[in-house]
């Protein structure tokens, strides 16, 4: 039992790693294109 709660605990903090990654690359993504937009 208490493997599993562990288990899922780490694959709920791999996923919210994971989606605060990806809204990073999302900002700078967008700031890049912004800069890229503004000369």
């Amino acid at each position: 039992m208490f493997l599993q709660t562990s288990t899922c605990l780490q694959k709920q903090l791999f996923i919210a790693d994971v989606d605060q990654e990806s809204q990073f690359l999302m900002a700078r993504r967008s700031r890049a294109i912004k800069n890229i937009a503004e000369p």
